[in-house]
């Protein structure tokens, strides 16, 4: 509780193999397994800019 009074913002990303509909809402920030090192670099620095991540966003 503590912790989250001092974050305005938290920035979540899910990881999973399972498709990102059965497992969390669509407007979470979702990467499906598996992943190349360089997709989730990418991906966590979308979400540190702001932006939500969707299953796929960054297919090589």
């Amino acid at each position: 509780m503590k912790l989250s009074k001092q974050i305005d913002t938290r920035h979540v990303l899910f990881i999973s193999g399972y498709d990102q509909e059965a497992l969390v809402p669509g407007n979470a920030s979702f990467l499906e397994k598996p992943f190349s090192r360089d997709e989730l670099t990418r991906t966590v620095r979308a979400l540190f800019d702001g932006a939500r991540v969707s299953a796929g966003s960054f297919a090589a």
